[in-house]
């Protein structure tokens, strides 16, 4: 009896010992992940990136800190937000997404900080929303982020002229947030979109697009402008 209780007690205390964080920075393949128990890994340690209990990517421990780890992707692609583990989990059945997966997860998408320069210290959006602010009215920005991405897709693939909300735009502005720094980007969030791209794995790129499309056909019109 003793055997059997101290061999469930073994067991609990290995299933306890599993480590976990949470990514609070993702640079292109360099993760950061936030954890009050970095003692339980070591270099070179397999981990794994998770999202709604799904694996998204794996990933390599490059240095143990007390509370933060540093890491490399070495497959799939990690996500802010997303949980860092080194136990493979069982994959948990998702909720059907809608047909705007991808591109819903634009407004709630969190950027890093903004950094700020001798000439500009936050994004067009969030300015006129200060400015607006402090003149007591509503800020000209267009109806949810999600309409602002579709909006800087017609602004920018049209060289920042008027906005033209058409699949080849919008390609080409996609093709600029992969290729040009987002200091080099017009509209709205350019900081924002530019990292939320870098943050996709290629295989979400088009079907982006074919979503933002399909959005602004479901809509009909979109007003870049208005007061929100």
């Amino acid at each position: 009896m003793l055997r059997w209780f101290f061999g469930v007690m073994a067991l609990q205390a290995t299933a306890l010992s599993a480590w976990e964080g949470k990514v609070f920075s993702v640079r292109e393949k360099k993760v950061s992940i936030s954890t009050g128990s970095g003692n339980l890994l070591h270099r070179g340690k397999r981990i794994y990136f998770m999202r709604s209990g799904t694996v998204t990517g794996q990933g390599q421990v490059v240095e143990v800190f007390h509370t933060r780890v540093e890491a490399l992707v070495i497959s799939g692609y990690v996500e802010k937000e997303s949980i860092a583990t080194d136990v493979e989990e069982v994959k948990k059945p998702e909720p059907a997404l809608s047909k705007y997966g991808i591109l819903e997860k634009i407004e709630n998408y969190s950027p890093p900080p903004y950094p700020e320069t001798k000439y500009s210290k936050m994004e067009a959006y969030d300015y006129r929303i200060f400015q607006a602010k402090r003149e007591g009215k509503k800020p000209e920005i267009p109806e949810s982020k999600i309409e602002t991405w579709i909006c800087d897709l017609a602004y920018i693939g049209n060289e920042c002229k008027k906005e033209q909300f058409d699949a080849e735009t919008f390609f080409e502005s996609l093709r600029r947030y992969r290729s040009v720094n987002y200091r080099n980007i017009c509209g709205f969030r350019p900081h924002a979109h530019w990292h939320f791209v870098k943050n996709l794995a290629p295989a979400e790129m088009r079907p982006l697009i074919l979503q933002s499309l399909d959005y602004l056909a479901e809509k009909g019109k979109i007003n870049c402008y208005r007061r929100k």
